[in-house]
């Protein structure tokens, strides 16, 4: 219960006046301060849903995958920016999808085989990687709404902030491979000794 409501207050003050303007008013603090507070938001939610529930929608994890790409590279898209910048429908239309992609890749990862969980893994420190490439040499304004120091300031960020993630994600994959190579080796030897 109290888990539950403190995630309804730093929800809802991540949604609401004064600290969602903040956000928005800067396209590095919307791209990698409040998209990724959103999707762990979502993900805490997803992974405290009941399995059973989880498996009945989305069974080896990959249709919260799915959706959580879509919707990351739909609101890293600069007319989608732009849009929620401009307009407070579509400004809460990211945060929504942005929360349920974070939901669904909580619920589906553990169910996700090794491989698509290092793949998908791989592939958002690639995009990262790329993205703070071109938004820091690009010398044209990409987003509209922004300025194009905000924009080379963002991509520079976007660069260092793939060299973490890199660094993050092969720890937790090194830390997943050992845990569930543990779990085999627990199952095979419950088999030997029946």
């Amino acid at each position: 219960m109290i888990l539950a409501l403190a995630w309804l207050l730093v929800t809802g003050a991540l949604l609401a006046p004064p600290l969602d303007p903040y956000l928005d008013g800067v396209m590095v603090r919307v791209v990698l301060i409040q998209v990724p507070l959103l999707l762990v938001l979502g993900a805490l939610v997803g992974r405290r849903t009941p399995d059973a529930a989880a498996r009945r929608w989305d069974p080896a994890g990959f249709t919260g995958l799915a959706f959580a790409a879509g919707a990351l590279v739909f609101w890293m898209l600069p007319r989608s920016l732009d849009e929620a910048a401009r307009s407070e429908v579509m400004d809460q239309l990211r945060h929504l999808s942005l929360l349920a992609a974070g939901f669904g890749l909580g619920a589906g990862w553990r169910r996700l085989p090794f491989a698509a969980r290092g793949g998908a893994s791989i592939l958002t420190v690639a995009m990262l990687g790329a993205m703070g490439v071109f938004y820091s040499r690009y010398d044209a304004l990409v987003c509209g709404w922004f300025t194009l120091a905000q924009q080379r300031e963002t991509g520079d960020a976007m660069l260092r902030a793939s060299g973490l993630a890199l660094v993050a994600f092969a720890a937790l994959l090194v830390v997943t491979l050992a845990r569930e190579h543990r779990e085999q080796r627990r199952a095979l030897a419950a088999d030997s000794s029946s």
